[in-house]
């Protein structure tokens, strides 16, 4: 793979993702075979997951980008062999809301079975209201992929801490959280599994997230 990979990075104006997550990218295609990938994000990771796609002889990547500049480079610069395994897909990024929750994610996304999302984009703000602040949206489009997708979905977040918290929230215990490697973790989901507000504060209320102050 690295014969791809540091090729790619050589010429690459993007800083990547860190090593562990190309390991964990590779072992989880190669392991669990997907048919379609989702990709959050095109950059050295597409490389990864289109090798994996590759060595297993199936499957397709849709990368994911909304910068038309970084976009057109990386097709320049992407390895020719890796090209017939890979869906590159402009668009963008727009602000989604489920319930109390208000992320970010691509405005067309196409629609296709996956079964695997690596989060990596869009870096879309959000307004918060206070005049010197503005914040990274939690990434949605995992739960968009769930609602597409026909078969169980899975996923990997590389460092967000802030979407990492939502799909706490919205998966429970559909969601694992890798301290070490600072990976997300989403197990294989469908739409049922997506916990709507009442759902998530119910929840929160049998942990006692919320205690009395005050006696009755």
């Amino acid at each position: 793979m690295w014969r791809y990979v540091g090729p790619y990075l050589e010429k690459s104006v993007s800083t990547g993702c860190d090593y562990v997550d190309y390991l964990a990218l590779y072992n989880h295609v190669r392991k669990h075979k997907p048919r379609y990938v989702l990709e959050l994000g095109t950059g050295v990771s597409t490389v990864v997951l289109a090798y994996a796609l590759k060595e297993n002889g199936h499957g397709i990547v849709v990368s994911m980008e909304d910068n038309e500049y970084y976009l057109a480079a990386t097709k320049k610069i992407f390895p020719e062999e890796l090209k017939d395994v890979v869906e590159f897909h402009l668009s963008p990024a727009v602000e989604k809301t489920r319930d109390f929750f208000r992320g970010s994610g691509y405005k067309d996304i196409p629609a296709k079975d996956y079964e695997f999302v690596f989060v990596d984009g869009p870096n879309l703000l959000v307004d918060t209201g206070r005049s010197s602040d503005a914040e990274f949206a939690f990434n949605f489009d995992f739960i968009e992929a769930v609602r597409i997708s026909q078969k169980p979905v899975a996923g990997l977040i590389d460092t967000r801490t802030t979407t990492c918290f939502a799909y706490y929230l919205i998966l429970g215990e559909k969601f694992r959280y890798n301290y070490l490697q600072r990976q997300g973790v989403m197990l294989p989901c469908t739409p049922k599994d997506l916990l709507n507000a009442k759902q998530i504060t119910a929840r929160a209320m049998r942990r006692r997230a919320f205690r009395r102050t005050f006696k009755t």
